[in-house]
């Protein structure tokens, strides 16, 4: 009688775990933290699209968004999967992950509320500047050669032919205080105008003004160290400025001056019909 030939099975091997970043995760862990790399691909594209107004293009903007739903809708279905214990480890494994999330959803929300609206506030701080710095040489009796040579600074160009660096400068300021005034633990907030609303806020004095001088200062201290500026005596050939410390380490004078430019905000916003207010909890 022949015998059936024994089969071997081979032992099923567990699938080894993936590193992500410096913490080892189990596959499904790793397919949430591809979903997010996307989020994070995605980011830089609409970004770089923001940067070339090319939202302006209805097709790349929906194309935009179905591409961010799409990832999120991932994050969603593999999280579902994990089981409360799998989530866990998840909210464990991933705090940098999800500060990075919610540093993303606050520019997303941001962008999507102001958009293209952030050049036209940027073009308008830049012509109250040039306004102002005229007036304040005037005020101080410049002679008609020392007003010529003002004119003729690089900051006091026509928006058409203002370096860039000085058109980023205007643009960051906004952005930066936009991006922070989405979340909730700020007591005020950016939106369009709204008429006859009764928390508007037309003046910053106060805390208040305090609160967004220190965010000011924050956003001019990160652009300078992206550009290579370091704290130290001022010379401008080895990137060095004495303001490149935290707030409460400045001078009156120094902290008066980041208020004076504060103080414009709301202005330069009602400008382009938008506005801060104060938020209800």
């Amino acid at each position: 009688m022949l015998m059936p030939k024994r089969v071997k099975y081979r032992r099923q091997q567990r699938q080894p775990d993936v590193r992500a970043g410096d913490v080892r995760m189990p596959q499904p862990l790793c397919l949430a933290h591809a979903a997010f790399q996307q989020l994070l691909g995605a980011r830089g594209q609409l970004q770089r699209r923001l940067q070339t107004r090319a939202l302006a293009d209805e097709d790349a903007d929906g194309r935009a968004n179905g591409f961010l739903r799409h990832a999120f809708g991932q994050i969603r279905h593999v999280v579902a999967r994990l089981g409360h214990q799998g989530q866990q480890q998840m909210l464990g494994a991933d705090i940098g992950m999800a500060h990075g999330l919610r540093l993303f959803l606050r520019k997303l929300s941001f962008e999507q509320m102001m958009g293209e609206a952030v050049e036209q506030y940027a073009f308008t701080a830049h012509e109250k500047y040039r306004q102002k710095h005229l007036a304040d040489a005037q005020a101080r009796g410049a002679t008609p050669k020392e007003l010529s040579l003002v004119r003729q600074e690089p900051e006091m160009a026509d928006w058409s032919d203002l370096d860039e660096f000085y058109k980023e400068g205007h643009r960051s300021q906004i952005r930066y205080l936009g991006e922070r005034l989405e979340s909730f633990n700020m007591s005020i907030g950016l939106r369009p105008v709204l008429p006859g609303a009764a928390d508007t806020i037309m003046d910053l004095y106060g805390p208040v003004l305090e609160q967004l001088s220190e965010l000011e200062h924050e956003r001019w201290m990160k652009d300078k160290r992206a550009d290579g500026w370091r704290y130290g005596k001022r010379d401008s050939e080895l990137k060095l400025h004495p303001d490149m410390r935290p707030y409460q380490e400045l001078d009156e004078s120094t902290k008066e001056f980041i208020r004076m430019s504060v103080r414009n905000v709301p202005d330069y916003l009602k400008e382009i019909c938008y506005e801060l207010y104060r938020k209800s909890f």
